[in-house]
């Protein structure tokens, strides 16, 4: 499994809060193509979204749109690729 954290990352989420959706702006130290998931947990554990998405020069923009059904609260957003993963807070707020 990849360490928690890394300096090699950068990495934002805007807004947060959000109402649902928000971008992901990821820039890794490999430069080329890689497969990075992204996933977002309640507190509890459950996924609440999951996606795989490839950078292109080591660099990645994707936007999220949540599900209506999601409730206000914070959750766990994961970025995970082969060398690294980050988590972050986001906050839901509809």
């Amino acid at each position: 499994m990849p360490p928690v954290s890394s300096t090699s990352a950068a990495i934002t989420v805007l807004p947060n809060p959000s109402k649902g959706i928000f971008a992901i702006s990821v820039s890794i130290a490999k430069k080329g193509y890689e497969e990075v998931t992204i996933e977002l947990t309640d507190l509890i554990g459950h996924v609440v979204y999951s996606n795989k998405v490839i950078t292109i020069n080591g660099e990645l923009k994707e936007t999220v749109k949540l599900q209506n059904a999601l409730a206000n609260g914070m959750y766990l957003l994961s970025v995970r690729s082969a060398a690294e993963s980050k988590i972050f807070h986001v906050v839901i707020e509809k």
